[in-house]
């Protein structure tokens, strides 16, 4: 059939009343990094210190998701909230644009060592090696707000194609960091666009339709990023931005079936 499934994943300038941040020069330490080994071997040497990874159990039979199916096609997806660099830094780092709020960790200040723990410059590539590790399919980030300098570059060299929606008016922005959004990330050699499709759901919605290149299925692709806190306002809160998600699942389907 058409349609192979649904999964969900749960520089300033003025766009369309809202405000966004982001950056615009390439990340210093990707500068000179152009193949998929260079960049695993930039990355092994930033982590090379650090504790191993924490293991993973993936769910659905996941271990053994890049083996196909009868009609080719099984599909790992990976989704991770990357915790914004603008939502984690201490009082004492510098920051891209100058601050309207003092900082403090994000309320992970009781962490041991947090300056040491959340230090952006060795847990971007943390991050990455965690979205990376397990050869993903497909990936859905949230809090990104490094996407066009870093993320997104490396997602490039890894052999994913990559798209980002940011926050208008980003809780990051008056700690003097960039703007955080939502990504969505496929392999090229396993998917390729067929459409995206706009969501108002959530802090920021990502939805792609993506053509199983094999088997010609189509997936449609959500990643969101709900309203955060507790008590049952916001419980009720992200009931709603789910179920608008949802609809706007299946009007992209819908549209596919049409096309």
């Amino acid at each position: 059939g058409l349609l192979g499934g649904v999964v969900l994943a749960l520089s300033l300038w003025r766009r369309r009343g809202t405000w966004v941040r982001t950056p615009r020069r390439l990340d210093v330490d990707l500068r000179g990094v152009h193949t998929h080994a260079h960049l695993l071997a930039v990355m092994s040497q930033h982590v090379a210190s650090l504790p191993a990874l924490l293991p993973r159990q993936w769910s659905g039979g996941a271990a053994d998701a890049h083996q196909a199916g009868g009609d080719g096609m099984r599909v790992r997806v990976l989704q991770f909230n990357t915790l914004a660099r603008g939502l984690s830094s201490g009082p004492d780092a510098a920051t891209p644009f100058a601050a309207r709020t003092r900082s403090d960790f994000g309320g992970f200040d009781a962490i041991e060592q947090p300056a040491q723990a959340l230090d952006w410059s060795v847990r971007k590539w943390r991050v990455l090696q965690e979205a990376l590790r397990f050869e993903p399919d497909i990936v859905a980030l949230e809090e990104v707000d490094h996407f066009n300098d870093f993320f997104g570059p490396a997602l490039d060299l890894a052999g994913y194609e990559a798209v980002s929606k940011p926050v208008p008016h980003s809780p990051s922005l008056p700690y003097g960091y960039y703007s955080d959004g939502v990504v969505l990330a496929w392999r090229r050699d396993k998917f390729q666009l067929r459409s995206r499709a706009r969501s108002a759901a959530g802090r920021a919605s990502l939805i792609a339709s993506l053509e199983h290149i094999a088997s010609h299925r189509v997936l449609v692709v959500a990643c969101t990023h709900l309203s955060s806190k507790t008590g049952q306002a916001k419980e009720d809160k992200r009931a709603e931005q789910m179920e608008e998600l949802l609809a706007d699942v299946e009007r992209a389907r819908e549209g596919l079936a049409g096309a």
